[in-house]
């Protein structure tokens, strides 16, 4: 492996495992004495995965709209340069990539599917929830262009897998876990929100009307 897919690798795993950690890591801190670590671990494993399959379509799409050619020196600025810009990965790896982490996804649910009896309503929850994080850019819905991105981080990056780790570790789905989640994913909305003002411009131009274009438009140009 050359040294510029290795650079890409390092900067997806340094900017994306943390949302893929903290939403299993609270519930199993909230009941450490009732955690099977084996399904934790899986589970884990299933929430890194999806992120990292999420973050690549995102940066796939992102490409192939011209979008992110359009950002390519605010993120350089920042330190969050885009691979596929950057030439680090071609178009075809990053699909390659992105089939290789849904097909983990898909063999940590399997795992979980075993260990749990009459559990299979969990497999459109978790289709559901692989479809709406794909979703997030890829068509036909591509909901960061509506300004409806920040669901996927609130739905796909809080509420499912705090519900899920809760019902891994408890046997059941609490109120609770389902605002918890929502409070951890409006966190990341917000980390989201804070990264795309970088990107106005370049969405501007492109037409992906992200929640902060639309109030930047809405707004008069003084941004959220």
């Amino acid at each position: 492996m050359n040294t510029a897919k290795l650079r890409a690798i390092k900067d997806l795993l340094r900017w994306k495992v943390p949302f893929g950690i903290f939403p299993v890591l609270l519930p199993a801190v909230m009941f450490l004495d009732q955690v099977n670590w084996w399904e934790w671990f899986t589970l884990l494993l299933g929430s890194l995965l999806t992120v990292l399959m999420v973050h690549v379509v995102d940066d796939i799409f992102g490409y192939l709209s011209g979008t992110d050619q359009l950002n390519a020196n605010q993120k350089e600025e920042v330190g969050h340069p885009k691979a596929l810009v950057r030439g680090d990965i071609s178009i075809k790896g990053a699909a390659t990539l992105a089939i290789g982490l849904f097909i983990g996804v898909l063999g940590t649910a399997a795992v979980l599917l075993f260990y749990f009896d009459n559990s299979w309503w969990l497999l459109p929850l978790g289709l559901f929830t692989v479809f709406w994080g794909y979703s997030y850019s890829g068509a036909p819905l591509k909901l960061s262009y509506r300004g409806l991105g920040e669901t996927v981080l609130i739905v796909c990056g809080g509420i499912a897998p705090v519900a899920l780790c809760h019902l891994v570790i408890v046997d059941t789905i609490t109120l609770e876990s389902i605002w918890l989640g929502a409070f951890i994913g409006g966190i990341f909305s917000s980390v989201l929100m804070s990264a795309q003002q970088a990107d106005i411009q370049g969405d501007l131009e492109s037409g992906r009307n992200t929640l902060v274009v639309l109030l930047t438009k809405k707004w008069g140009g003084r941004g959220p």
